[in-house]
């Protein structure tokens, strides 16, 4: 059985539909005056790392078929989407990656996913990705 067949595809488009959901849900939420950080750190955002690291693990098969297509020139992908996407993407250490995810940012010619991977970029926990974010938009 090779790699690709031992992928669970339904799986993997559910992490991302949660990581997604998730995501909007912390935007939302981390602007409202009800909620707070602590708040939002023991609820929300362990299920959205769980979901982000989960797209993270399945490697290069699944950012290949599912998660680089959908900042490709043909996406339709939502913002929202697109920052789940570019932060599985960044939460990885190869920085060959990070550095595709900076390319796709500054190449990119749709404002969905110029948007959405700002965002992921603003969220990333990641010290080393402000340097070549300050790159890809100046």
């Amino acid at each position: 059985m090779t790699v690709e067949a031992a992928v669970l595809w339904d799986v993997f488009e559910e992490h991302l539909d949660e990581a997604t959901f998730l995501l909007q849900s912390w935007r939302t939420a981390v602007r409202s005056p009800r909620t707070s950080l602590t708040l939002l750190q023991k609820t929300v955002e362990p299920r959205l790392l769980a979901h982000l690291d989960a797209l993270a693990v399945g490697g290069p098969p699944v950012a290949d078929a599912l998660l680089w297509p959908a900042l490709g020139k043909e996406s339709e992908a939502k913002a929202p989407a697109v920052a789940a996407i570019g932060s599985a993407l960044l939460l990885g250490d190869d920085a060959a990656e990070r550095d595709r995810v900076v390319d796709a940012l500054r190449t990119t010619e749709l404002a969905m996913v110029r948007a959405g991977l700002i965002q992921a970029f603003e969220i990333s926990p990641r010290a080393d990705v402000d340097e070549p974010l300050k790159m890809a938009l100046y």
